[in-house]
């Protein structure tokens, strides 16, 4: 009983994997010389014999046909045995004008690997870009690959490149690749350390921010900027007194907070304040004036509060 392989189908962007596995799995059935053109059918064969070549180059050709996806099925389908499927197929990938040379070269040489990205992956990717530049006869110069792949390689690579340039020897790809994936070995721990050490943190922060008590009111679980008395106390809508003063929203701050924004406006209106004049500060939490006529609302504090000033004097509120 014959021995079944398998490949992945050539789908269009595999066709250097997909050419050299076809290869060998017609190899392995003994049908490459019917691909290759090597296996002819002489002229005095018996009838048995011709048979045998008919049935040997179907064979192989069903073979291609068969590991082609639908939308590749195009390329070949005008082809009558397995040597010109293989000849439309390599006259199709192998293209060897300038431009498509361009094109790979520029891709090759451009190609950046990012961080985070499989090592194995990023070696895969630029190895099929060479194997395609040498399929189309410009190919890539062993030294050329080493130099193009240290230097599209991230940061995090950056010491052991600067390793290898320091070796005096010449630096073979095999070698290059081997020190590559050993440094991406060593590098997975360390990034899952630092991904643990970070969660921790994170976690230690919240049961911090968890265990903090209101200064205001006593409750563990906030602190007294987000108080919801302090808010109450100190927020007020917006109300104009009689001499055109508008008073906005203010909120009290105080050291565990940050100053929150404020905005006041003032117009005199048809009034005239001779000696009453407002002197508006962004920064400030709070505005006040000694005339308490000139405000809406106006409550009278139990007890007297204490006021720091700017210039260090301290003077007692009456009221809000």
């Amino acid at each position: 009983m014959e021995e079944k392989w398998s490949i992945d189908k050539l789908d269009g962007s595999n066709w250097s994997t997909w050419k050299f596995q076809m290869k060998h799995l017609l190899l392995a059935k003994g049908l490459w010389g019917f691909v290759d053109g090597s296996e002819e059918l002489a002229g005095s064969a018996s009838g048995e014999t011709a048979a045998q070549f008919r049935s040997k180059t179907q064979r192989a050709f069903s073979t291609i046909v068969l590991a082609i996806k639908s939308a590749q099925l195009y390329l070949v389908s005008s082809c009558e045995n397995p040597k010109q499927a293989w000849d439309a197929l390599k006259n199709h990938f192998e293209r060897d004008t300038l431009a498509n040379k361009l094109f790979l070269k520029k891709k090759y040489f451009r190609t950046e690997m990012k961080e985070g990205t499989s090592m194995e992956k990023h070696l895969k990717h630029m190895k099929d870009i060479a194997d395609k530049l040498a399929a189309i006869g410009a190919p890539i110069s062993e030294e050329d690959q080493v130099v193009t792949l240290l230097g599209s390689l991230p940061r995090s690579y950056a010491t052991l490149v600067t390793a290898l340039e320091a070796r005096v020897d010449d630096v073979k790809m095999d070698f290059v690749q081997q020190a590559l994936l050993h440094e991406e070995s060593k590098q997975v721990p360390k990034n899952e350390s630092v991904k643990n050490e970070s969660a921790l943190m994170g976690n230690r922060n919240k049961n911090f921010r968890e265990s903090r008590t209101c200064f205001k009111c006593g409750t563990v679980g906030h602190i007294r900027r987000n108080c919801p008395q302090e808010k109450a106390r100190y927020t007020k809508p917006v109300y104009k007194s009689r001499h055109g003063a508008k008073v906005g929203k203010t909120q009290n701050s105080d050291s565990e907070s940050e100053s929150g924004a404020c905005v006041f406006t003032v117009s005199e209106g048809n009034a005239k304040l001779s000696d009453c004049h407002w002197l508006i500060d962004s920064g400030a939490s709070s505005h006040m004036t000694k005339d308490k006529s000139v405000l809406v609302n106006y409550q009278q504090f139990g007890e007297p509060e204490s006021v720091a000033l700017g210039d260090g004097r301290v003077v007692q509120a009456m009221g809000s």
